[in-house]
């Protein structure tokens, strides 16, 4: 059993898919953060919008009565973290900088309407990917493969993974099995069927009972089955896709989009590209060098 663990955990990986993670991280992250320029300015907000936030929650998310020059600049120093991560420089400061950041950031949205536990609004993966980048052994593409290159990646697969395992629990716990049946599911499609904001597919789904049944098919597979690529490199090939179709129907059909869906390329085999990259690089070099030229070239 311990060697199992062990194998699963340690056996040498290549650096190659460490570091595509961290980019995806640190994409995803800039993604969010730059579509919301305008959250250092929910700190000029008249008080009677923050009398709901409690102290406890101001001081859990480090959310102090900065004034807006120094929230703006906090906000310009979390995107150039995030550009540094990207670019493989000085990658263990600047992702646990960028992470206590985002986590300064993350709730702003929500703190003038959640009364019970904030949401993170899509920032709470990256969060916690980048805390686990900042702690890990920086990868370069020339190393050689290592243990210390598997347990990260695995790591922050097994957090993305357990967000559609939550996400089914908290369905089972809240509702029951009936979540996942065919009705419910129609009630869902149709309570998002407003006036003049109907999602493009949802009528016709509606209208078509077998894909009703499909759709809530679907949702318990994407929910309780894509951490299993977490464990199967297999299971990763069938599961991965079914859930980014999911999720391209949930947003024509919902009018949902999942924020963190750029982050289903972690379970891509960046190892086998990499090589294949090399391969092809090595195959054009030899074949440029004069002794390998074809017959008949001048």
């Amino acid at each position: 059993m311990i060697e199992r663990w062990n194998r699963f955990w340690f056996r040498p990986a290549s650096p190659h898919a460490l570091i595509a993670a961290r980019f995806l991280l640190a994409f995803n992250a800039l993604w969010i953060v730059l579509s919301r320029p305008a959250l250092p300015d929910l700190v000029r907000w008249p008080a009677i919008f923050w009398s709901d936030a409690s102290l406890y929650t101001r001081i859990r998310f480090l959310i102090v009565p900065f004034p807006y020059g120094v929230e703006f600049a906090l906000y310009a120093l979390s995107v150039v973290a995030l550009l540094f991560v990207a670019a493989g420089k000085f990658v263990r400061p600047a992702a646990f900088a960028s992470a206590v950041l985002l986590y300064h950031f993350a709730d702003f949205e929500k703190i003038f309407s959640s009364s019970g536990s904030p949401f993170f609004r899509g920032l709470a993966l990256p969060v916690s990917g980048l805390l686990i980048i900042a702690f890990a052994k920086v990868p370069r593409a020339s190393d050689e493969s290592s243990p210390e290159y598997r347990w990260p990646l695995v790591l922050i697969q097994l957090l993305f993974a357990m967000t559609y395992l939550m996400s089914g629990i908290a369905k089972l716990r809240l509702v029951g099995i009936s979540w996942f049946r065919p009705a419910n599911f129609t009630g869902i499609v149709l309570a998002k069927m407003i006036p003049d904001a109907i999602p493009p597919w949802a009528q016709y789904v509606v209208d078509h009972p077998p894909l009703i049944a499909l759709c809530a098919a679907g949702g318990i597979a994407i929910d309780f089955f894509t951490i299993t690529a977490v464990f199967s490199r297999r299971a990763a090939r069938i599961i991965v896709p079914i859930t980014f179709i999911g999720h391209v129907l949930i947003m024509r059909i919902l009018d949902v989009f999942f924020l963190n869906l750029p982050l289903l390329l972690l379970f891509v085999n960046w190892e086998w590209l990499f090589g294949a990259r090399r391969e092809r690089r090595g195959g054009s070099a030899r074949a440029a060098e004069p002794g390998n030229a074809p017959a008949g070239t001048p």
